[in-house]
């Protein structure tokens, strides 16, 4: 039985990592060969958040590939998303004070009304209002700038970016981006040692 159940598990495992590249090889195909400009940035898009976590370098390549692309078509919602996305990825490769012009430039572009123009939209929220995405777009800046504050040990305007992070996904009631600022603060609290503020959280 025993046996059985590992030759399985080895089988499932194969076919989903099978599956996964299959479809990256499908979306490097799609990247190369894409006709529009924003459906090439939707594939660079899809192969940034493949890489994200799994491979650094590879993510910067698709990073500056987004940034390249929606700088070039005036898309300002996705430039300011690439924009943090760079800044993230340098982040945690220890690169602070490389990282942090990209999320200032990406502070001015979100905090802009005129923002909201262009036509790709916003990966954070599906069938949003060009405001809504603009709102979303502002409240992941804010989280992603605070983890390069932790990394410089400047905790409180860690918290203060956590904050200004959960205002934005309350405004547009997006659960998703709220339980993840909740748990990113009940651990900053709970290295400040402030167990009351931590257990709300």
């Amino acid at each position: 039985m025993r046996k059985t159940f590992d030759i399985l598990m080895f089988v499932l495992t194969s076919f989903v990592a099978n599956a996964q590249q299959n479809a990256n090889d499908s979306l490097k195909n799609a990247f190369n060969l894409a006709t529009y400009d924003s459906t090439r940035f939707n594939a660079a898009r899809e192969l940034y958040y493949y890489y994200q976590e799994l491979d650094r370098d590879s993510a910067l390549y698709y990073t500056e590939r987004m940034v390249i692309l929606s700088k070039e078509n005036k898309q300002n919602l996705a430039l300011c998303e690439s924009l943090v996305s760079k800044g993230y990825q340098l982040t945690q490769k220890g690169f602070y004070a490389v990282a942090l012009p990209y999320f200032l430039d990406a502070f001015k572009i979100v905090n802009d009304p005129q923002t909201v123009k262009g036509s790709w939209g916003s990966w954070l929220v599906k069938d949003a209002t060009a405001a809504n995405s603009r709102i979303a777009q502002l409240g992941a800046t804010h989280y992603f700038f605070s983890n390069l504050m932790y990394r410089t040990q400047n905790y409180e305007q860690e918290l203060f970016h956590l904050k200004e992070a959960m205002k934005g996904g309350a405004a547009i009631g997006h659960n998703p981006s709220m339980a993840t600022v909740h748990i990113n603060m009940g651990r900053r609290y709970l290295r400040m040692n402030k167990l009351d503020s931590a257990l709300i959280f």
